[in-house]
């Protein structure tokens, strides 16, 4: 035992708070301020720090040294808190990392065990309420099986019954919008307002494409990020020319569906990369599954953008290819394009090949 600790020990109660840190020069209690890495080299000791409460200000633990007889905790380099206790409380505001130190005794070859107490404020809770409604035929006013409800701005999507009807719940509160497509038919888009613990009633009226519907699929360019994005929302192409303008350059309609083709009837499922925030589109439905079920922490479902063709009867590709630098894909419907890209941009992109089929 060094001198120090001699000194340390005849004082009443010292050796006790010498277990929490040690300075070059002996010292009167309650001094002690070095953190105790610094002069224990022993083991033995385990400690925790049990999470009590957290209101997202103030967190609070209860803290236990097993095997030990004293802790102390810092903040940096200051001492906060000691007790010669081996349990204790502690109370830190959140936001900040903190060390936590557990001993059994006061000398260098006592045991010392330490630990990072590091509060976060606990998630808000999402506030939500549902909605639900019925998705008719015009003409007929009967309602439409298999369409599809998405709601922006989320991954919330339900495919209408046999009756037309359908429900989703959890929806986050305030203004949403939300597309509605069937195939054979004009897709809509309404807005609305989800209330907390409140049913919101969304119904939509869908008037079948006519003959030679032709629908155009626009595409942008993210200059950002250097790669595109599509849509058929006339709403979303108007907000995005509106108020995106500085990100997105509009470069006119890709490609034209007919909507009235019945072979059309496969939806096109979007996805946003919540990394990249860029897009991903596919018409299969076991890539879309296996996306949701493995890759949801990257990608989140946003519903069918339209409705293209399985088939290649009465149709014409849509070739995907995979952008190996960025990690994202990009499509074109254009023959000389695609020549194009594999000719000259071979070490950039790997084509993929037909993407989907859309029905003239």
């Amino acid at each position: 035992m060094t001198k120090l600790h001699v000194r340390a020990a005849l004082l009443i109660g010292a050796a006790t708070v010498a277990m929490l840190g040690f300075t070059a020069t002996a010292q009167a209690l309650p001094t002690y301020t070095t953190q105790c890495s610094g002069c224990h080299s022993g083991g033995g000791v385990s400690l925790t720090a049990t999470p009590v409460s957290n209101n997202g200000t103030t967190a609070i633990y209860n803290v236990n040294v097993g095997g030990g007889t004293a802790w102390a905790l810092f903040n940096g380099a200051t001492k906060t808190t000691y007790a010669a206790s081996p349990t204790g409380q502690i109370s830190v505001p959140v936001g900040s990392t903190y060390t936590l130190f557990g001993v059994n005794g006061p000398t260098t070859s006592n045991g010392v065990s330490q630990l990072a107490v590091s509060p976060v404020a606990p998630p808000v809770p999402v506030v939500v309420g549902s909605i639900s409604g019925t998705v008719t035929d015009a003409s007929s006013t009967v309602g439409i099986a298999g369409a599809s409800v998405s709601i922006g701005g989320t991954s919330l999507s339900a495919t209408t019954n046999s009756l037309g009807a359908y429900s989703i719940a959890s929806v986050p509160v305030g203004a949403r919008t939300a597309t509605i497509a069937a195939a054979g038919h004009v897709s809509q888009t309404k807005s609305f307002t989800v209330t907390q613990n409140v049913n919101t009633a969304v119904n939509a009226v869908l008037v079948k494409a006519s003959v030679n519907q032709m629908v155009p699929v626009y595409r942008f360019y993210n200059m950002h990020a250097g790669v595109h994005f599509y849509t058929a929302s006339e709403a979303e192409k108007a907000n995005i020319i509106n108020t995106l303008s500085s990100v997105y350059r509009f470069e006119g309609p890709a490609y034209y569906v007919n909507a009235a083709n019945p072979s059309n009837n496969q939806p096109l499922y979007r996805f946003y990369n919540m990394v990249a925030g860029v897009h991903f589109y596919t018409a299969t439905e076991s890539e879309k599954t296996n996306v949701m079920n493995t890759m949801a922490a990257l990608y989140r479902m946003e519903g069918p953008s339209y409705y293209v063709s399985n088939t290649s009867a009465n149709a014409f590709p849509v070739y995907r290819f995979y952008n190996l630098h960025a990690g994202v894909h990009f499509y074109t419907a254009s023959e000389s394009e695609k020549a194009n890209v594999i000719n000259t941009l071979g070490s950039v992109y790997r084509f993929e090949g037909v993407g989907f089929y859309v029905g003239k």
